[in-house]
């Protein structure tokens, strides 16, 4: 799962969020993962796993987690760090 902004004006999108936090909460509102700058994870194997999946972000003031999850319902949110404002992309990808 990534939170993408800073890299967003390569796609012609304006005012994006410079640095995005997210956050990922299961069907109860309980935090299962959250991340501010992918590279800096708070388990060194989710780094590794987002590294070695080929959908790292290009920018290392985006967000990213890794998460092996159940089924069920999931919330993933993203915001500006320090209340900042822009536009963000949530993408939430399936590995094999």
């Amino acid at each position: 799962m990534r939170g993408i902004g800073p890299s967003l004006p390569n796609a012609q999108v304006g005012t994006p969020l410079a640095d995005p936090v997210l956050m990922l909460f299961d069907r109860n509102g309980a935090v299962v993962k959250t991340n501010d700058d992918w590279m800096n994870q708070t388990v060194m194997s989710d780094l590794t796993a987002i590294n070695n999946s080929g959908l790292a972000p290009t920018n290392t003031t985006e967000a990213a987690v890794f998460a092996d999850l159940g089924p069920g319902a999931y919330t993933a949110i993203v915001s500006g760090k320090s209340n900042a404002t822009g536009v963000a992309l949530v993408e939430i990808f399936q590995l094999p």
